[in-house]
């Protein structure tokens, strides 16, 4: 009884490895060849998108416009600071990373 028993479970758990293994597997999606955030305009729009729930629409609005640059792979998304820094105004901007190719947010933060 313990041999058909095992008999029956060592084909079970071939199986059950083998859809655990070939299954899973996804075939990879389309990535345009320039990546999914091809320009500074698509990485802005990302970056208000992402800023504006953790900080607020008041708060970004006022940072406006924000710039974007890209430094390899990475987008950086910076907020324009409007006070004038000789007369002790203070605060800061805004900063968000994004992945040029797959859209990934990388960092966000708000400098003080």
């Amino acid at each position: 009884m313990v041999i058909r028993y095992n008999l029956l479970l060592i084909p079970f758990t071939i199986f059950f490895f083998y859809i655990v293994t070939f299954a899973s597997e996804k075939e990879p999606g389309y990535v345009p060849p320039a990546g999914f955030v091809p320009d500074n305009d698509t990485a802005v729009k990302i970056a208000e998108a992402v800023a504006i729930p953790i900080y607020g629409k008041a708060k970004i609005e006022k940072e406006k416009p924000l710039s974007a640059e890209l430094k390899g792979d990475v987008w950086t998304v910076t907020g324009t600071f409007h006070g004038n820094m000789f007369f002790g105004a203070r605060g800061g901007v805004v900063i968000v990373e994004i992945s040029k190719r797959d859209g990934r947010i990388i960092s966000v933060i708000h400098e003080k």
